[in-house]
């Protein structure tokens, strides 16, 4: 249930990352809502349509919506207005606050070996992305609206999972009902921001002939993004509920973060530093300690 999530989240990463390499300036906010809308048709397609729900459903699927719109925008905005490097590290580094919610709220248990799992996951995390601080490009302003972006994305991506688990504990049966809700929902926010822009953009003339290359790339990769991102979010729904907190998130954000430095370097012919190196096999030693041995050792 953990190896399906993390490639699912890996293969997406990868894919946006290659989109940003071919065609830099793409809308963000027009990316997002096909990426929800093909994810809520997806569901919905394979749900065989909109069976059972509460009113819980509909409530949890309005939570869930604004959850997703506001990770989504303070992400954004948090990694174009100021380091990426800080950016990424602290968005990675949900799963502490996480893990002690779930911990004294829902009485887990954190073994030694899964705090020193999740000790050096952090670090490798922190060593993994000083690769960015080589990057002349990379805006190094750090202002009051980077601080509010940042702080908003890491508090969201927090709440999101710990949002998981009550709503697994409330109305596990309604899951797909309740995503395909929410997406639905976040994706037509997004689809008026990104006519908003659109109108804007249109009374001041700052429009840009699309190459109809990277339309067609924009429009594959956001459509398979779309699918990819809701398969992993729906199995989390899932391992929310079925694995502890200490295992299931340091693993599944390092795995993802470990699989995507290595895609860098194998697929795009990215440079890596001894740093890296040793943040790679440090996040590798981390899962293995976070998951006490694979079930081998626990104490």
């Amino acid at each position: 249930h953990l190896f399906i999530p993390i490639l699912c989240a890996s293969s997406g990463n990868i894919l946006v990352h290659f989109l940003g390499t071919k065609y830099k300036k793409y809308n963000v906010y027009l990316f997002s809502f096909i990426v929800n809308f093909v994810g809520a048709l997806f569901l919905l397609i394979y749900n065989l349509g909109f069976k059972n729900f509460t009113n819980n459903t509909f409530i949890f699927a309005g939570i869930y919506a604004v959850f997703l719109v506001a990770f989504t925008l303070s992400k954004t905005k948090a990694l174009t207005s100021g380091p990426i490097t800080i950016t990424t590290i602290i968005g990675c580094s949900n799963f502490i606050p996480v893990t002690i919610f779930n911990a004294i709220y829902w009485n887990e248990k954190i073994s030694i070996l899964e705090i020193i799992g999740m000790v050096l996951m952090l670090g490798s995390i922190i060593l993994i992305n000083l690769k960015f601080n080589k990057n002349k490009t990379e805006n190094i302003k750090i202002d009051w609206k980077w601080i509010v972006f940042t702080s908003a994305y890491f508090i969201f991506s927090a709440v999101i999972a710990i949002f998981f688990r009550f709503q697994q504990n409330s109305d596990a049966k309604n899951t797909n009902e309740m995503m395909i809700l929410a997406f639905f929902f976040s994706s037509l926010v997004f689809a008026l921001i990104s006519l908003i822009l659109f109108i804007k953009n249109k009374k001041a003339k700052k429009f840009e002939k699309i190459e109809s290359n990277n339309l067609r790339l924009f429009l594959i990769i956001a459509v398979s993004f779309g699918v990819l991102n809701i398969l992993f979010n729906r199995i989390n729904f899932y391992n929310s509920a079925t694995l502890d907190s200490a295992l299931l998130f340091p693993v599944f954000n390092g795995s993802i973060v470990i699989i995507t430095t290595i895609a860098g370097i194998f697929v795009f012919k990215e440079k890596i530093s001894l740093l890296q190196i040793i943040g790679v096999v440090l996040g590798l030693i981390a899962i293995v300690f976070s998951s006490e041995f694979f079930g081998l050792i626990t104490f």
